[in-house]
């Protein structure tokens, strides 16, 4: 969506850092685009993650595009602590992960920082070690973040407990959309996508460990979805 506003050009034969953004016409194009939402009866999410200007997200919101926000990002920067459910911004797409990230299995173990390792993702050898420490203080400030909405995540060693803290806290959230993620309905440990690898991953060409025929037999999933009915009903 970023792309809309702007876009990174590198010149063939140099070095990323011998490019510069090019500007588009971002609100001709995103006008056409709120057009089209509007004839097609669509809902259009703009993925604004990452590296984005200020106020871009509010320009989203201003032709009626809902912005991401990824359970993982959501903390104050200061304190890390998680943002509450009722702070999240109506016109918004509520997810814990997405594609780029690691599932939420993955993320708990830590497997996202040991692939990184594993390929050498890290230019610090004790980049891992640090990032460990991190997590682990923010897998604590998730679970007092559920607790506090009176959820039961336990102490996360429970997968299928902590999916239904996590996803229930999101579907509490005033956000428009919450959203489960295919691979955290199946557990799956490895993310879609580990980006700054090409032929190192097999990125976008993991099986999924469960038949879609499956899934409606789980009782896992079952009680995933029960735990988000519960907070908002589903039409």
């Amino acid at each position: 969506m970023v792309g809309l506003q702007h876009l990174y050009w590198v010149p063939a034969g140099h070095n990323p850092d011998q490019g510069a953004y090019d500007t588009y016409p971002f609100d001709d194009l995103v006008g056409i685009l709120a057009l089209e939402n509007w004839r097609n009866h669509c809902v259009v999410v703009g993925e604004d993650l990452g590296t984005v200007p200020a106020g871009f997200s509010e320009k989203l919101n201003e032709h009626g595009i809902l912005s991401y926000r990824v359970l993982y990002f959501e903390q104050d920067s200061k304190s890390g602590q998680f943002i509450p459910p009722d702070e999240y911004r109506s016109l918004t797409f509520a997810t814990v992960g997405i594609h780029d990230l690691a599932t939420l299995r993955g993320w708990w173990l830590g497997n996202d920082i040991a692939i990184r390792e594993q390929h050498r993702l890290y230019r610090d050898p004790l980049e891992g070690d640090r990032q460990r420490k991190i997590r682990h203080y923010e897998k604590q400030q998730l679970l007092t973040a559920l607790r506090l909405q009176d959820l039961d995540p336990g102490d996360g060693e429970d997968f299928w407990r902590l999916s239904r803290s996590m996803h229930a806290f999101l579907a509490r959230s005033g956000a428009a959309i919450s959203m489960v993620q295919l691979e955290d309905f199946m557990s799956e440990a490895a993310q879609t996508n580990l980006p700054a690898t090409s032929r190192e991953h097999p990125n976008w060409r993991r099986r999924l460990s469960e038949s879609l025929e499956d899934l409606g037999e789980d009782p896992n999933i079952a009680s995933v979805i029960d735990a988000i009915r519960r907070q908002r009903p589903l039409s």
